[in-house]
């Protein structure tokens, strides 16, 4: 008779609770594979898999200093990248991440839930709000740090809430090494290693951790800073005083709706955030349970853990962004801080289930009360939160851009030359990659070319054209600079534009008027709510008509 193996013996003695934990950990992970197939690259992605694609580390580790975000979530793609150059394969990397962090945050949960059945109830919502987040579902299918930095932080934010319950070197090693691990991903794990360290001083203000406990703590600290503070010598400061980052932060940034500018704003992101956790049509609902969700463990809970955790979290966010350093809402900058919000709902949950007998019952009454606000839509809610930027990471579908690829953008096709910015060329960089790292560089010009297939393919290093006017005098000076790329007997070029919020776009109609496009493919991918676009086109310029009304 043949026995069981010793690891299907415990897996068989499991409690329903870990089975329960397996199946939303397989279900979260189904839903995030099984969609990453069906949408090409955005700009965004194509910037990550530039990198991975480069022949000589040199030119990799060039890419990587030129971008905003630290070196590990490269150098792991750089590494899956000696298996495969497939961005559909890549992307299992954030789905994986995705699965990881269900289970850290179901463990999360359960700490901060506390003993018994509730802190198994809130650890199964949390795990259960992660795994069917939209945001956090869309994070883990494309080619982007946000999911491995959320399932680093909770793993991280696990090891920390061990340690303060069970003092073993493992979790401290743990903490420490997860901590620093999410701060070579992406910088917004500063704010989550300063929740974390306020929590510790909190400690021991409260003489909950003293003494070789609490100078071991401090030590295991100070790791993940002095990551930081190597990251803010060697890449942070130069990158905060660029032309990318005023763009992104600065006046009419792309991130300024992000900010908080009043205490309405304040409101509106914070209620925005919620799409991390419900459906957007239930974000100001949901913002209302979860203050009162802090507020309740703060006023029922011996261990303030969670209330300083999420409060500190999202007072820090606030702060951040009304001091325009950090946004703050639904986008992905706020992946950060998932690790520290969503067990607020849990607690909620396993509480109003599991302890009304208690003689605390008032608080659970009023916590009953503010759920009950939170389950419809209503004049808590705000409409804006139904256009959720996190969407725009996946809008052009594969299958539509083949028809582009294998049309316009073929490798033998006519004519010879095409020209387009950084955004269309990091979004077709899967056609490119064995091509581009013999490109010939014009001097001092901003300008590169390489051969793909019969083709000519010329990049100007700016992220996108400018409206019509600007593009006559952008192609202008990429013709001076490299005239190898555009040979007189041709008398049309292709001009490629796209990407997110492409000005050109909207010039097409005028410039087909004007005789300059002769014809054009063009795709349109639009988000869910129906707000800003992801979009490429190839349009075939006439080069007489264009020299025509380009003249002053």
């Amino acid at each position: 008779m043949t026995s069981r193996s010793p690891i299907l013996e415990r897996a068989w003695a499991w409690p329903a609770e870990y089975w329960g934990v397996v199946a939303v950990v397989l279900a979260g992970l189904w839903i995030r594979v099984a969609g990453l197939s069906e949408y090409w690259l955005s700009p965004d992605e194509g910037i990550y898999y530039s990198a991975l694609t480069y022949g000589s580390f040199r030119d990799f580790w060039a890419e990587v200093a030129a971008h905003a975000h630290p070196p590990l979530y490269y150098l792991v793609l750089r590494g899956a990248g000696a298996l495969t150059w497939d961005f559909v394969t890549l992307r299992l990397l954030s789905a994986v991440s995705g699965a990881v962090a269900i289970w850290a945050m179901w463990a999360v949960g359960r700490e901060l839930g506390g003993e018994g059945r509730a802190g198994r109830v809130s650890g199964f919502v949390t795990a259960g709000l992660v795994a069917f987040s939209a945001p956090a579902i869309v994070l883990s299918q494309v080619i982007r740090p946000y999911a491995l930095l959320t399932a680093l932080i909770a793993l991280a934010l696990l090891g920390l809430l061990r340690y303060r319950r069970t003092p073993r070197a493992s979790l401290l090693a743990g903490y420490a090494a997860f901590s620093a691990a999410a701060m070579l991903t992406h910088f917004s794990a500063l704010m989550a290693w300063c929740v974390c360290a306020i929590l510790i001083v909190a400690d021991r203000l409260s003489g909950r951790m003293r003494g070789r406990d609490f100078t071991r703590l401090l030590g295991a600290s100070v790791v993940p800073a002095v990551v930081f503070a190597t990251l803010l010598v060697q890449h942070l400061a130069r990158m905060r005083q660029s032309a990318y980052a005023s763009a992104m932060l600065g006046p009419g940034g792309w991130l300024e709706q992000q900010m908080v500018g009043s205490p309405a704003d304040a409101w509106r992101v914070l209620a925005e955030f919620q799409v991390f956790s419900v459906p957007a049509a239930f974000a100001g609902g949901a913002a209302v349970l979860f203050v009162g969700g802090v507020v309740g463990v703060a006023l029922v809970e011996d261990d303030r853990a969670l209330p300083i955790l999420a409060g500190v979290a999202i007072g820090g966010s606030l702060l951040a962004s009304a001091l325009g350093l950090y946004p703050f809402g639904q986008s992905r900058h706020s992946a950060w801080l998932v690790p520290f919000a969503l067990p607020v709902f849990g607690w909620v949950a396993g509480r109003l289930l599991t302890r009304l007998r208690d003689g605390r019952a008032v608080w659970i009454v009023a916590l009953a009360a503010v759920a009950l606000v939170a389950l419809a839509p209503g004049p808590w809610s705000d409409p804006s939160a139904a256009d959720p930027a996190w969407a725009e990471e996946k809008v052009l579908r594969r299958a539509e851009v083949a028809q582009l690829v294998g049309g316009a953008l073929a490798p033998d096709a006519e004519p010879r030359t095409v020209l387009m910015s950084q955004q269309p060329y990091y979004m077709l960089m899967p056609l490119y990659a064995d091509a581009r790292d013999d490109a010939r560089r014009a001097p001092n010009s901003g300008v590169f070319s390489f051969r793909y297939g019969s083709r000519q393919i010329v990049v100007g290093e700016y992220w996108d054209w400018g409206r019509s006017e600007e593009m006559y005098g952008d192609l202008r000076s990429m013709s001076a600079a490299a005239p190898w790329a555009f040979p007189e007997a041709e008398s049309e070029f292709v001009l490629v534009a796209g990407g997110w919020g492409s000005s050109l776009f909207f010039d097409l109609s005028e410039l087909v008027e004007a005789g300059v496009l002769s014809r054009d493919q063009r795709i349109v991918g639009e988000t869910p709510g129906g707000g800003r676009l992801l979009r490429i086109v190839a349009a075939v310029v006439d080069r007489a008509a264009f020299q025509e009304a380009d003249r002053p």
